[in-house]
């Protein structure tokens, strides 16, 4: 049992480092392409990548879950692991050949017609070449998730990351010298550069790792089903959650491709109304999700986990890690919500040179604790088998967010969407987490876990912002480094209880032993 949660702890530190450093790097890239590409151009990168969500979404959200929960059911039989392995890569790549052939072919269409913006073709054309890339990517990523593996997963994110960035800054150089402009196509071929890095190098780790297992031991299994077989009990995991994801994921296009338009029933040119669009997606959500690194890390390990658990009918081990990891979202949201409450009107200024930036990390902060709550949930009831109920919550929030759209955005400008998006997360949290008490008796509301974290953050809080005003006054940097010696007061004075809460055994060795399982 201790080796089971070790392996998760394990893994998702590694997956945290990892997400990270590739989190500072993307912050700073977001940071340079504002500035290169401006908020219009901004506002056309992330129309063109809603699109393309839709296309990456048939080819990868399903089949990567399939492969990782199926491995991490045969942990023990290498023979059967690959054989899932190699079912999952020939569907994927099935089904994304198809889907990139059709998206770069129909990429004037889709612009013109879906996203009501031309601009957008070149981008869509540059991200289907990519599709297939990343379905393989995905697929090793779901094995070595399933093997409870992050290392290979974590080194390729970071090398697609620094792949990505590089080649953008490369090419940002050369049009420097020569007096040209950055596009927004340049990014998009940046995004290609960093996935055909990050498959080169699963292809040729994975070839080393597989040749090291095979020459340091041999497979005993015997009788291992045919390819047919395991093909099919995969297409069938991964059929409802494909296709739940391809629903949600048009949705989530057509909302993306809906906002520019309904800003310009509001009033705004349509240059005015895509770069509130590119403000909102490509600068300060990227930005809200940046703490979710943790998050993020800690489910995508704990959803095998919670399978083998569920296969081997540990209901306590189940009850107990999804406690303790919704608990840690639950502390940090409330932390990071306070922060951009404090903060987040400084930090657009500072970061972006952008008023409205700030002012929409001030209105947003209140979505932290259910946007890293709400992903947690859902992966703890995949890993269960509850798939379905995960789309309708999922699909039910979606429903809210384009009601909001429809009817709030004319009236009431971008601050509609702003609060069809609270409530969307508001609700949707709470539905998963009725079905999570429903099914697994997970319960984890109390005045430990909400109370006690909201009054750490406001005492750390207004602690951090006296130190940050004293620090402004009394030096002559930047009002960044001061916005950055508040923040780092305030999560210093905030992780020493929270330490103290998660790790009780580093303070109470004694008790901590009585309490761990034999």
């Amino acid at each position: 049992m201790r080796r089971f949660g070790s392996s998760v702890f394990t893994g998702a530190l590694v997956l945290m480092l990892s997400g990270i450093l590739s989190r500072v790097m993307g912050f700073f890239y977001r940071v340079f392409l504002s500035h290169a590409i401006g908020e219009e151009g901004m506002g056309v990168y992330q129309l063109s990548a809603s699109a393309a969500m839709l296309f990456l979404s048939l080819c990868t959200a399903g089949f990567q879950t399939s492969i990782s929960r199926f491995v991490a059911g045969v942990s023990e039989q290498r023979s059967l692991r690959l054989r899932y392995f190699a079912c999952g890569i020939v569907l994927c790549l099935a089904m994304s050949l198809p889907a990139s052939a059709f998206l770069y072919v129909f990429s004037g269409e889709i612009a013109s017609g879906f996203l009501m913006e031309p601009d957008c073709q070149p981008l869509l054309e540059i991200i289907a070449l990519s599709i297939p890339l990343a379905s393989l990517h995905s697929c090793v990523c779901g094995y070595y998730f399933g093997c409870r593996n992050a290392t290979l997963p974590a080194l390729s994110q970071l090398i697609e990351q620094l792949l990505r960035v590089g080649s953008v800054w490369i090419v940002w150089g050369i049009c420097t010298s020569r007096g040209t402009a950055v596009r927004a196509v340049h990014a998009a071929a940046g995004t290609l550069i960093g996935e055909m890095g990050s498959v080169l190098f699963l292809g040729m780790a994975s070839v080393f790792v597989s040749r090291r297992q095979s020459s340091s031991r041999r497979d005993r299994s015997e009788n291992i089903p045919g390819f047919f077989f395991c093909a099919k009990k995969i297409f069938l995991l991964a059929l409802p959650l494909t296709a739940n994801r391809l629903v949600l994921s048009f949705f989530q296009s057509l909302e993306g491709a809906m906002i520019p338009g309904q800003l310009r029933l509001a009033g705004m040119e349509q240059s005015q109304a895509l770069s509130v669009f590119g403000v909102l997606t490509g600068m300060v959500m990227p930005f809200l999700f940046f703490p979710a690194t943790l998050t993020t890390s800690v489910s995508l390990m704990l959803l095998p986990s919670i399978s083998f658990a569920q296969s081997q009918n540990d209901t306590a081990q189940i009850q107990k890690s999804s406690g303790q990891n919704l608990r840690f979202c639950l502390w940090l949201g409330i932390f990071s919500c306070g922060t951009f409450l404090l903060y987040g009107g400084e930090i657009g200024e500072a970061v972006y040179h952008s008023p409205l930036s700030g002012h929409f990390m001030e209105t947003l902060a209140w979505l932290c604790p259910f946007l890293y709550l709400t992903p947690a949930m859902g992966s703890i009831l995949s890993g269960l088998g509850q798939t379905k109920p995960v789309f309708f919550h999922n699909l039910f929030g979606l429903f809210v967010r384009l009601l909001s759209i429809f009817l709030l955005i004319p009236p009431m400008g971008i601050r509609g969407y702003l609060l069809g998006l609270l409530a969307s997360q508001i609700l949707t949290c709470i539905l998963h987490f009725r079905a999570l008490h429903n099914t697994a008796g997970i319960s984890f509301f109390s005045w430990s876990h909400i109370g006690v974290p909201v009054l750490l953050t406001a005492a750390a809080g207004f602690t951090g912002k006296g130190i940050s005003l004293l620090f402004l006054r009394r030096t002559s940097l930047p009002p960044l480094f001061s916005i950055l010696a508040g923040i780092a007061a305030m999560g210093i004075l905030f992780l020493g209880p929270a330490a103290h809460t998660f790790f009780p055994e580093r303070f109470h060795p004694k008790k901590a032993s009585r309490d761990l399982p034999s």
